[in-house]
């Protein structure tokens, strides 16, 4: 059984699909967008996955250059890079045996660059670039 948490629910079929918060259906395009910004978010949502994220601003990088600059063991920067590659945040290119990863889009330095300012005194004090 599916648990309905739609501001909606119990009103009538005519109005249920009604989004009282942008009067729209929620199936319309024009909503969809706060489903897909919250999509990038889960993604980018974690300490391991947001170093990635930042590291990749500086260019592409292979699976255990990944592995040695966020210091985490093999298996799980790969679990994390599972992770923003289903979120679409990376993209992956072969070189024989080698997997490199660059981030999948223009606006990502962006993103990384508007929540990095959120914690900019931080980034100063792990050497890492400031926003």
């Amino acid at each position: 059984m599916e648990l309905d948490l739609h501001p909606s629910a119990g009103r009538s079929a005519s109005s249920r699909h009604r989004n009282p918060y942008f009067g729209a259906d929620p199936a319309d395009a024009s909503t969809n967008w706060a489903r897909e910004v919250s999509e990038i978010l889960k993604a980018a949502a974690h300490e391991g996955r947001f170093l990635i994220l930042t590291i990749l601003t500086h260019g592409e990088k292979s699976v255990s250059e990944l592995v040695k600059a966020v210091e985490l063991p093999q298996s799980v920067v790969s679990w994390h890079l599972a992770r923003l590659r289903l979120g679409n945040l990376v993209k992956t290119r072969k070189d024989g045996r080698v997997v490199y990863y660059s981030l999948a889009g223009a606006e990502i330095p962006a993103l990384v660059k508007i929540f990095s300012a959120f914690a900019s005194d931080g980034m100063k004090q792990d050497g890492l670039p400031a926003a």
